[in-house]
């Protein structure tokens, strides 16, 4: 074999058995964040748990396509020259699904933009417009690609506008939602927000959930296609980008806080956690101060009629010696989280009554019962 067909097939079956071994490989990640994603949050979202599902499984059908195809061009058809093989079914089929794949996650981005901007839809409609005007190029371009058989044809000049198109748009798409997901979580605009902390939660927070990633694959994708289409050299990219999409939500997904066996999203768990020290001074047998902290959370921002839980634990000072401590659960509904975190005074003076009302009656309980074990201390010394 001379040099010039080594380095085609370099330049043609080399990345494509390189980008189906990275393929495989985030479709093992894909596999395994979606078991902990039903594992970690057994009570999750209807709509969250269906979002999951649909995405594993059509990543699971585009690597089974992936995986005939690259069958087929390096085993079954490999002493044929580049310029009799034809385009199989299945790739056709592996695109298709790529681009669901992609344009269900700008999608779910867009939807939480949207939630995130106060439900202001200026934003969130530009991404959902994007992804979906990008998906029909995509298939548009799909479509003319299998009225011609033969794989050499496969970037012809009107099927490079169409993709190159697509790709443009989806990088437009990828920009605004990494802009807007950086600006609408500054920890300025969210007193109180969480940083995140180690390299790990970074990479997760900074490279993944936002998008940074994708956007970067996505970025590179339409460069290598518009610049050499004929070296199939993109279609290394091509390959992982849809992985990588769809990994990127599931971080998102997997990295939240659970709470009641649902996950808090970053915003929610962050923004709605307070601290808070009250004193309770009582008459009585059982003097001294009782401090305590509080910590408020909730659940999903979308949902509405929601119950908020408060946590109190407090320690009560009797005659110098700790009381064991005692936790109140106090259910307060609420018609939206920004109403609970917009008035979270209200909810710990509810909190404070309940206390009020709780102390005398395990105070009253814990009495009894001490009575009771001096009755029987009595009754054993006299026996």
């Amino acid at each position: 074999m001379d040099s010039s067909s080594s380095h085609s097939l370099d330049e043609t079956f080399g990345v494509l058995l390189i980008g189906f071994v990275l393929a495989i490989t985030l479709y093992g990640w894909t596999f395994f964040q979606s078991y902990i994603f039903f594992t970690r949050y057994p009570k999750e979202f209807f709509s969250s748990k269906v979002t999951v599902a649909l995405l594993w499984s059509i990543d699971t059908v585009s690597t089974a396509l992936l995986s005939h195809a690259v069958y087929y061009y390096l085993i079954t058809n490999f002493l044929f020259p580049l310029e009799q093989l034809r385009v199989t079914r299945t790739l056709l089929l592996e695109k298709t699904f790529s681009s669901i794949l992609i344009c269900i996650v700008q999608l779910f981005y867009s939807f939480r933009t949207w939630h995130l901007n106060s439900r202001r839809a200026i934003v969130a409609e530009s991404i959902a417009l994007s992804a979906l005007i990008s998906f029909v190029l995509s298939i548009v371009g799909i479509t003319h690609i299998s009225t011609d058989e033969l794989l050499i044809n496969f970037v012809s000049p009107n099927i490079k506008l169409l993709f190159g198109l697509s790709e443009g748009i989806l990088v437009l798409s990828d920009l605004l939602i990494v802009v807007s997901h950086y600006h609408l979580l500054q920890p300025k605009r969210r007193p109180g927000m969480k940083i995140a902390h180690g390299w790990f939660e970074n990479v997760v927070l900074h490279v993944l959930s936002r998008g940074t990633l994708f956007s970067v694959m996505q970025l590179l994708v339409m460069i290598m296609f518009v610049a050499t289409p004929q070296k199939f050299v993109w279609t290394l990219f091509h390959f992982i980008t849809s992985k990588i999409y769809v990994n990127s939500l599931l971080a998102m997904l997997t990295s939240r806080h659970t709470f009641r066996g649902r996950g808090l999203n970053e915003e929610d768990s962050l923004n709605l956690k307070r601290q808070r020290t009250t004193t309770h001074t009582t008459g009585g047998g059982l003097g001294g101060t009782r401090r305590g902290n509080g910590s408020l959370t909730s659940g999903d921002p979308t949902n509405q009629g929601l119950s908020t839980q408060l946590e109190f634990q407090m320690t009560a000072m009797t005659d110098g010696k700790s009381a064991p401590t005692m936790t109140i659960e106090l259910s307060h509904a609420m018609e939206s989280v920004e109403d609970t975190a917009a008035s979270p005074e209200k909810l710990f003076q509810h909190m404070d009554e309940e206390i009020t009302e709780e102390v005398p009656r395990r105070r009253k309980s814990r009495d009894g019962f001490e009575e009771d074990e001096d009755e029987g201390a009595q009754t054993q010394a006299s026996a």
